[in-house]
């Protein structure tokens, strides 16, 4: 049985992270380029989470990384995958941007140990948007989406997966 049946988009997925990581890394070590607050200001600050009890991060960081994974699935599977693109795009910028300016002040193991509990959560947010452009392409290509149990099993993983690496940023990666 073929579990990626659309590989080229997953592919692009994950190169569009990788490009977007780059790019966010490079344009924030010189910060004149890109003069833009890359943290949305309608969300509480990133440094109140720093002030929360471990589970209440967990539930925090956990329910911000579902709701992103899940517009990236609605949005992807409407946009036919643009969106989802888009938004992979954006998580891997910002987070290059990030670790571009810890660079300055932290060492690369400090910089790793921080980053490794969010890897498990690129992948979940890639598995989101690669769903939600496989089930749009279903239902265009062949009226009807025939893999549909197969996708719902993938976004029970990444869902899973989502909620470990939001339990590992709580109770590791920001430790009280």
């Amino acid at each position: 049985m073929q579990y990626i049946k659309y590989k080229y988009f997953a592919i692009l997925l994950v190169s569009t992270y990788l490009i977007g990581f780059v790019l966010g890394y490079f344009f924030s070590i010189d910060s004149n380029i890109l003069n833009v607050n890359v943290l949305p200001q309608s969300k509480p600050n990133i440094t109140e989470l720093y002030h929360l009890d471990s589970f209440s991060r967990f539930k925090e960081i956990a329910l911000n990384n579902l709701t992103v994974s899940t517009k990236c699935f609605i949005f992807g599977a409407f946009s036919y995958g643009v969106y989802s693109i888009i938004i992979v795009f954006l998580n891997a910028f910002v987070l290059g941007s990030i670790v571009g300016s810890s660079t300055q002040i932290l060492s690369f193991k400090e910089i790793c140990g921080s980053l490794l509990p969010h890897s498990p959560e690129i992948l979940g947010l890639i598995v989101f948007g690669y769903c939600g452009f496989s089930i749009s392409n279903d239902f265009f290509k062949y009226h009807t989406s025939s893999s549909l149990r197969r996708y719902i099993l993938f976004i029970l993983i990444a869902s899973l997966i989502i909620l470990i690496s939001a339990f590992l940023e709580s109770y590791v990666s920001i430790q009280s």
